[in-house]
């Protein structure tokens, strides 16, 4: 499902990261996540937060950190501030992709997903916010 965020806002993207059995597997430091932009298929710099060729980009991967090995174990999550990008374009979709980097026990990985920056999301207010009445 893709979600759609007001522009600057911040996504949270998170993953249960699942062995062959569907067991989660906590203490993960190679679960990575990579990002696309679909208006131009440029992808994340992160060293610099910039949409950037493929060829050019020194950072295309960054970790993902687990939430609570307690918790919740084997869930990996990273919150992605859009107002740091340095060259955005307007209402654009962005794909992520989870990414096991070195190893091969995470079963259920690569996951990808979508989400819009932007967009009619933009315009939406808070006097324009639903109202729960209870009775």
């Amino acid at each position: 499902m893709t979600d759609i965020i007001q522009t600057g806002a911040t996504e949270n993207i998170s993953v249960l990261v699942l062995d062959g059995d569907g067991v989660p597997i906590p203490g993960k430091t190679d679960i990575k996540i990579k990002m696309r932009r679909i208006s131009d298929s440029k992808y994340l710099d992160w060293a610099d937060m910039r949409f950037k060729d493929g060829p050019s980009v020194s950072m295309l991967l960054h970790v993902l950190t687990e939430i609570n090995s307690t918790y919740s174990p084997g869930e990996y999550q990273i919150c992605v501030d859009t107002s740091l990008f340095t060259n955005p374009n307007a209402n654009d979709t962005y794909t992520v992709v989870v990414v096991q980097d070195g190893g091969t026990d995470a079963a259920n990985l690569p996951l990808s997903d979508n989400f819009v920056v932007g967009s009619w999301v933009d315009h939406v207010g808070a006097a324009n916010a639903p109202r729960i009445i209870k009775g």
